[in-house]
């Protein structure tokens, strides 16, 4: 997979994002320069490559990208705000724990974590990133994102401890 150092053109994923494995050169080239021209001026720091893991599979995405089991967590001061599923799939329960054990090794005050589970079944962080340039999932509407990051603000830092992840 090939992104830049803040954002992936999944929704072009055969064109801009995933690079089959064995793929030569020019296909590589060619995936990179769709990348670059999608992004434009946006386009941030050069290419990252990540190694594509298999994912649970919650179908194709209207956009042409794999849906599959993914969520966003977002973090303030090392809580967890929220955490929804990346689609708009229905949720299931997942043990938070071992990401915001993760989180509380940073020390940027807002930042997300996409975790995903592995066809081998385990849960992987698959991207990190700040949360002033990380969008809001489909499945997570405007109001009650802001409304929780306002909630935790307002309370100050207190205590680091997980707070009820919502979807």
């Amino acid at each position: 997979m090939i992104k830049d150092h803040i954002k992936s053109a999944k929704h072009l994923w055969h064109e801009a994002c995933f690079v089959p494995k064995g793929s030569g050169r020019e296909t590589f080239e060619s995936i990179a320069e769709n990348l670059r021209k999608e992004q434009g001026d946006t386009f941030f720091r050069g290419f990252v490559v990540k190694q594509y893991v298999p994912l649970v599979s919650r179908g194709e995405s209207p956009r042409e990208y794999p849906m599959c089991e993914e969520y966003r967590l977002f973090f303030w001061r090392r809580r967890l705000l929220i955490a929804t599923h990346y689609h708009r799939q229905p949720v299931q329960a997942v043990d938070w724990s071992p990401f915001v054990n993760l989180a509380q090794r940073f020390t940027a005050p807002f930042f997300t974590m996409d975790v995903a589970q592995s066809e081998a079944g385990n849960w992987i962080v698959v991207d990190m990133g700040a949360g002033e340039c990380s969008s809001l999932p489909p499945s997570l509407e405007p109001t009650k994102f802001y409304s929780r990051l306002a909630e935790e603000i307002e309370n100050g830092p207190g205590v680091i401890q997980p707070t009820p992840p919502t979807s």
